[in-house]
């Protein structure tokens, strides 16, 4: 996944139902489409308000050029009543959908238009958490390493690498996740694929692979919350074993 990426005066109609993607509609008048100002696959702050604005949410989302073109819902922010989960919009109901910058996200300004050392944000670079083995995966996906996210944290940066090695002639897909937990460290808060690679002893018997993503808090969270790395093959294929895992968190602190 890449950064949060933001664009101006961009403001689009949307009549998508249901919790999942919502389909970019036409531009409003005297706006630009997403696409002249928001690459493909960047991610965003989005807003997505009733026309009569008694409605809206705020979330981290991504828009993809496509037919249609879509901006996807991952990660909820903010709505305007007390539901924890992404609004049920009315399919066929006119809404407008447009990226922001929460203010929450931006250091804030003394009197004299300064910014006090104080409200900068803090980040903390954590330590690097690694596994060294001979594991042979399976099409059940397997944890490695955890790490602590502090508490305080808005946003946490998740990467990771991996090494893997196919002793079998049957290709398969390898896929390295990342799962960020509640502070109970019961329930799962929400998963990322962060790389994914095909490899088969003939062509491929070694294989090294990495990827990054993040994850934002609607607020500060007030415990550490545990985030885990885990990998999995896509079919019953083997040997195919992992020796190396290391997963990283750099965790953005509120000031």
């Amino acid at each position: 996944m890449v950064a949060i990426v933001t664009a101006d005066m961009v403001l689009v109609e949307s009549y998508s139902g249901g919790t999942g993607a919502l389909e970019v509609g036409s531009t409003v008048a005297g706006f630009l489409a997403p696409g002249s100002q928001i690459a493909s696959g960047a991610r965003a702050v989005w807003r997505c308000t009733s026309a009569d604005h008694s409605q809206w949410e705020e979330f981290v989302g991504t828009y993809s050029a496509g037919s249609p073109n879509t901006v996807s819902r991952d990660a909820l922010l903010l709505r305007s009543d007390s539901g924890s989960g992404f609004i049920n919009w009315t399919s066929g109901q006119k809404k407008l959908l447009f990226p922001v910058i929460p203010s929450r996200y931006l250091p804030l300004l003394d009197t004299d238009g300064r910014v006090p050392l104080a409200n900068m944000p803090l980040t903390v670079n954590l330590q690097a958490a690694d596994w060294n083995g001979n594991f042979g995966l399976s099409t059940t996906a397997a944890e490695f390493v955890a790490i602590g996210a502090p508490s305080g944290a808005r946003l946490l940066e998740i990467e990771a690498s991996a090494r893997l090695e196919s002793g079998s002639t049957t290709a398969c897909t390898a896929t390295m996740l990342a799962r960020v937990y509640d502070a109970a460290d019961a329930a799962v808060v929400a998963e990322y694929t962060l790389g994914q690679a095909t490899l088969h002893a003939s062509n491929a018997h070694y294989v090294t692979f990495s990827g990054r993503a993040e994850h934002v808090f609607a607020s500060p969270i007030p415990q550490q919350q545990i985030v885990r790395w885990l990998a999995m093959i896509d079919q019953p294929v083997s040997p195919i074993s992992i020796y190396q895992l290391r997963g990283k968190i750099r965790a953005h602190l509120q000031a």
